[in-house]
């Protein structure tokens, strides 16, 4: 099977976002990035994403959300739950705490961000929907409340392999 079309889901054009791109890679993987807009004072995120197992399968996953620097620390998580879904988040923390009661601190995203990465090898034809999962998405300030964000997932068109050289369709 191979990757044969990517078409990203609606999504407003403006205000804070969460969302997914992709792009097959020369190797047959679908490469997925998840990606967003417009936090201000973040101090974290959690998300999951869920997809058709029979279709597709998670190969890698990373957080790579840049919430650190010179006066904080990031701690993520990222990892396979089983078939057909994942998660990942980042928490920002001041570097200079008692590591037992850390204090988080807020930082301000501006513009489009990769949030985090994943690969996904397809397994057969078909469409697949990648989302993040209902009641398993947030992005937080510092005093836990939730920053109102829109979530878009993304479609992936899966071509069979087709006949092999020598074989006629029928």
């Amino acid at each position: 099977p191979s990757i044969a079309e990517i078409l990203p889901l609606p999504l407003a054009d403006y205000g804070p976002a969460f969302w997914l791109e992709a792009e097959a890679s020369g190797h047959g993987m679908l490469e997925v990035s998840v990606r967003a807009r417009d936090l201000s004072n973040m101090v974290g995120f959690a998300v999951q994403v869920t997809w058709d197992p029979a279709l597709l399968e998670l190969v890698e996953v990373a957080a790579t959300a840049p919430v650190g620097g010179p006066d904080a620390v990031a701690r993520g998580v990222a990892a396979g739950l089983g078939p057909g879904r994942l998660t990942m988040g980042v928490t920002r923390f001041p570097k200079e705490v008692d590591p037992w009661n850390p204090t988080p601190l807020g930082v301000d995203l501006p513009g489009n961000v990769e949030m985090g990465r994943f690969v996904l090898k397809p397994l057969a034809p078909g469409d697949a929907v990648l989302r993040f999962r209902e009641g398993h998405r947030v992005a937080r300030r510092p005093d836990h409340a939730a920053i109102p964000c829109a979530w878009a997932g993304l479609q992936v068109r899966i071509a069979g392999a087709g006949p092999t050289a020598g074989e006629v369709e029928r």
